[in-house]
């Protein structure tokens, strides 16, 4: 408890300096990161900055767009098991907050999984939707970028590449076995890149 104490004073004092402090942000958060205080920190790791309300705010999130019925579809759909996002306050934020990033983003498309994306950021800012989405925003070309291109298909067989590498380096006996049975990545891993392992949200794990 008074190791929490004093790792929440030390945060509290950097995100009072930030984006001045952010080095040292950096640092500290790499040992470990209070929960009270990960919001905060996740946004100054994404190098969240300015006036994200003002901008959160102009972006039209009523106009109906392409997108809308498939976002209808997914968002109930999203974790129903967490009492935050199946309420009607939940569902309504998932919304706003993928048709704001939808908007912003003409030249990438909204692909399933977007919504299980966010689902962290939501969590962390639920009363917060500006941050939320800048942190959304700020993840996905950092992390995911090109993902969501329309044709996306070049991005992830870079991805499905390197996982198979990985594999085969790191568990040589289970790569062969899958490659035998001919259990491809292609089968089951784009949904994990495509959602960063959130598709199964588990808050603390994810968080």
């Amino acid at each position: 408890v008074v190791y929490q104490f004093h790792r929440i004073v030390l945060f509290q004092r950097l995100v009072e300096g930030y984006p001045y402090t952010r080095e040292k942000i950096l640092k500290e958060a790499r040992i470990d990161i209070p929960p009270f205080m990960r919001a905060k920190i996740w946004a100054a790791l994404l190098n969240v900055r300015g006036d994200i309300r003002s901008r959160y705010a102009m972006i039209d999130k009523e106009t109906e767009t392409t997108t809308d019925r498939q976002i209808e579809v997914d968002v109930p759909r999203c974790h129903q098991y967490n009492e935050l996002f199946s309420s009607p306050s939940g569902h309504a934020k998932f919304k706003r907050i993928l048709k704001a990033w939808v908007v912003s983003h003409s030249h990438w498309v909204y692909w399933q999984g977007l919504d299980s994306l966010l689902a962290p950021f939501l969590h962390l800012n639920f009363h917060d939707e500006a941050l939320a989405f800048a942190c959304l925003k700020a993840f996905i070309p950092k992390y995911l970028n090109d993902f969501f291109l329309k044709d996306n298909s070049a991005v992830a067989q870079e991805y499905l590449a390197v996982f198979s590498h990985l594999i085969a380096y790191h568990e040589p006996e289970l790569y062969n076995h899958l490659d035998n049975i001919g259990f491809i990545p292609e089968l089951y891993a784009i949904p994990w890149f495509l959602t960063m392992y959130t598709r199964k949200y588990e808050r603390e794990s994810e968080i």
